[in-house]
């Protein structure tokens, strides 16, 4: 159909089709929206079975929505002395929302059922907003069969400026 390009209406916005600039910054369906990536440091397990516990604390500049969710985890060294690309099933996974103080699940879940991996991100069925100033708060288990391993999440999304 004319005039839609990804899901968005292009009638009437200057810039995508009419020869002007593609400025989007004036498109009002993005404005105060920026994509941004939330990430765990190295989290490095020493033994099968151990928890770790961290939080990420969300910018005060705008609340974050989260849409896809991505992890990679490697054993810490091999032979060779490169890192080995492990599955994520391997892990168990618990995330609070510290603005609402909300469990996003009722118990330990693997990562496997809420993470994907670059490229084949996981899209949340519904997106969550964190409030600025909040956090997420997580507590992962090794559940592998490996005991030093090294796990990264991305919390993946957009930041988004609210009235108020």
């Amino acid at each position: 159909m004319r005039g839609q390009m990804f899901g968005t209406d292009r009638q009437g916005i200057r810039g995508l089709g009419d020869g002007g600039p593609a400025n989007q910054w004036q498109r009002p369906d993005i404005q105060g929206k920026d994509f941004f990536v939330y990430n765990t440091g190295p989290i490095t397990f020493t033994a099968i079975g151990q928890v770790l516990t961290g939080t990420v604390t969300i910018q005060a500049d705008a609340d974050f929505v989260m849409t896809h969710m991505m992890a990679e985890s490697t054993d810490l060294l091999t032979a060779a002395g490169n890192p080995t690309q492990l599955p994520i099933v391997r892990y168990l996974i618990t995330l609070v929302d510290l603005g609402s103080q909300r469990q996003l699940m009722d118990q330990n879940t693997p990562l496997s059922a809420i993470c994907g991996q670059a490229p084949n991100p996981y899209e949340w069925p519904w997106w969550h907003r964190f409030a600025r100033n909040g956090g997420i708060s997580w507590a992962a288990t090794n559940n592998g069969v490996v005991a030093a391993t090294t796990l990264r999440m991305s919390f993946v999304g957009r930041k988004e400026n609210v009235a108020g």
